[in-house]
This record gives structure tokens, sequence and C-alpha cells, in this order.
């Protein structure tokens, strides 16, 4: 993973946005990204060592930090779990939307269904 300092904060793109979201509910942005403050930096390596994913921030000055689990580095592990989890949030917030286009009726029609299926012996 690759972590970029930017001001105050630190900012990781595409996949590795998708585990920060998975491992720490960060919100990814529209354009693929999540942004935190430096202040959890030691929060995040400690997540990250214990998961024993690889990792770099990279400093303006050159002071870079860098991890490397070699072949035990589980990175590929924990983005089809994130992977995964992206999926099912999108198509949480799908239905959402579409259950918020119902009409009363519609809502407790398709309540009921819910219902039935959850709670089916």
């Amino acid at each position: 993973m690759i972590f970029r300092n930017s001001g105050i904060f630190y900012e990781v793109f595409d996949n590795d946005a998708y585990i920060m979201h998975y491992l720490f509910s960060y919100k990814i942005s529209n354009t693929g990204k999540i942004g935190f403050p430096i202040s959890a930096k030691n929060k995040v390596i400690n997540i990250l060592d214990s998961k024993k994913i690889n990792y770099t921030f990279i400093e303006p000055n050159g002071d870079n930090l860098t991890k490397d689990f070699k072949g035990n580095n589980k990175y590929d592990d924990i983005l089809k779990k994130s992977l995964a989890i992206i999926d099912k949030e999108k198509m949480i917030n799908n239905i959402k939307t579409e259950i918020n286009k119902l009409d009363k009726n519609k809502l407790k029609e398709l309540f009921d269904l819910i219902k039935d299926f959850i709670y089916e012996k």
C-alpha cells in the first residue's frame, strides 16, 4: 500500500483505498481515494502490521517508511475481502435508492416479503 503525505493528511488511491475502507471504515471519495489525518498514522501502521500488509509512507522530505512482509504479504487476500464488501455496499445502496421511490403500499408489501423471507422456517 502506498500512502502519500498531503499536508496534514495521508492519501491512498484505488485498491489501497478499498482496503482502507474495509479495515477502518474510511469513506471513499468519488475519485477513488481516501484521506486520513497524519495523527492516525500509528493506528494505521499497527493494523497493517497485524494484518501483514506491505506499505510505504511517502514523505515530502524523502524520509519514507516501508514495511515488506515478503512472502507473507496478505494484501491480495485483504483486497478480495474489501472488494466483496464494496460490492455488497453498492447493492445495498442501489436497493435503498429504489426503496425510496416506493409509495407507502408498495413499501409495506416489500417489507412483508422481506419479513417472510428472513423469518421463514
